[in-house]
């Protein structure tokens, strides 16, 4: 990833590495990307792929907006993992809350309280089992079944 130190001067921003570019950036080029301002790394250097792609005569990525899709699905695909990631360790948390809660639950209040955990945790389950089929990591029944198996929820007080 290239990064382009800058110097803040009172009227905007100025780049001190106009002169160590490489060949194929334009000074235009570098001044309207990094003016545009307040993007994370991963942005810019989508930019600056998608156009080395269009200034590329040979260009097996296809279009600028090709590229940028490209990155931007990654991202995405990214998020939904780290998403099932943190569904599960909530989920864990919710089964050690139930098993705790399902020992306490000798009264009324106690069988309501423990009911209440559990049906939270059989949303979490569902909710993981569509987080994990949206990010590609199982999908179809028997992937639900092995889920199912994997976090035991404790049965009806």
């Amino acid at each position: 990833m290239m990064r382009f130190p800058l110097m803040v001067v009172k009227r905007g921003l100025r780049s001190t590495a106009a002169p160590r570019l490489p060949r194929c950036l334009s000074r235009s080029i570098l001044c309207r990307t990094i003016t545009t301002g307040g993007k994370d790394d991963w942005m810019l250097q989508a930019e600056l792929d998608a156009l080395a792609a269009t200034k590329s005569k040979v260009n097996s990525q296809g279009s600028p907006n090709d590229v940028m899709m490209g990155k931007l699905t990654v991202e995405l695909q990214g998020e939904r993992i780290s998403n099932a990631v943190k569904l599960e360790d909530k989920l864990r948390q919710l089964i050690e809350k139930a098993n705790a809660a399902r020992a306490r639950a000798t009264d009324a209040i106690g069988r309501k309280v423990f009911t209440a955990v559990r049906k939270k945790c059989l949303e979490t389950r569902q909710e993981l089992i569509m987080q994990k089929e949206a990010a590609g990591m199982v999908g179809g029944a028997a992937a639900a079944e092995v889920i199912e198996r994997s976090f035991a929820i404790p049965g009806p007080v």
